[in-house]
């Protein structure tokens, strides 16, 4: 197992706005992503390629919605014409939660928020588990004891524990998704969870279960701060 210590990093974060030529707000959008520094014991390629993942990801948002110019003021320009009509600006964010950081581990998920009109916006989340000193990205199987059937049907039990959040059954839906999901270790222990609509409705929005079982935890951060 990794044992350097937790990771220093620092959060880079931006905030802008498009308007059009008269000056009202069509989109605004901000981002933050950490930048993790490097530690004695690291593989400090793997660190590298991580911090510019997060970057990556988050200047994508100030360039995608600048894309959107075009669109944006044909659209305000319509709604402009007719006077039964309203236009909202779109609104588009980037982040993150860090969920461990700790034995040369760094568990995180990464967010998108979107709303481009309609009653309410989406929201996609990807969570990441590093091996930082490995140089790897943990599989579901690297984080739990015991066979890919036992890891399946404990999860299973525990999405039987919130069935009413599922669209079907989950003893059907788990054993087909789970290959799907997405997944972090913290001080609780392993989460699986689905996006949004992916197996319920949107007001069940991420439907999610954990696994606390010290028996099956290859990590346990059950004592991190």
């Amino acid at each position: 197992m990794p044992v350097s210590d937790s990771h220093n990093y620092v959060t880079e974060a931006y905030e802008g706005e498009i308007t059009a030529p008269d000056g009202t707000v069509l989109a605004t959008y901000d981002y933050s992503y950490p930048v993790f520094e490097l530690n004695e014991d690291d593989n400090a390629e793997f660190l590298a390629t991580i911090n510019q993942m997060f970057k990556k990801n988050a200047l994508n948002v100030k360039s995608n919605t600048e894309k959107e110019y075009e669109t944006l003021i044909q659209e305000y320009e319509y709604v402009t014409e007719d006077d039964g009509h309203w236009f909202g600006p779109y609104d588009y964010r980037y982040g993150y939660e860090i969920h461990a950081n700790a034995k040369g581990i760094i568990s995180v998920t990464e967010f998108w928020y979107y709303y481009s009109g309609g009653v309410h916006g989406n929201t996609f989340r990807e969570s990441h588990t590093f091996d930082v000193v490995g140089g790897n990205e943990l599989e579901l199987s690297a984080l739990l004891y015991g066979t890919q059937e036992r890891i399946t049907e404990a999860f299973t039990n525990e999405f039987m524990k919130i069935k009413d959040a599922f669209f079907d059954d989950p003893s059907e839906v788990v054993p087909k998704e789970l290959p799907n999901a997405q997944y972090y270790v913290d001080a609780d222990g392993v989460t699986v969870y689905f996006q949004q609509y992916q197996v319920g409705p949107y007001s069940s929005g991420f439907v999610s279960a954990t696994i606390s079982d010290k028996k099956m935890l290859k990590y346990d951060f059950s004592t991190m701060e």
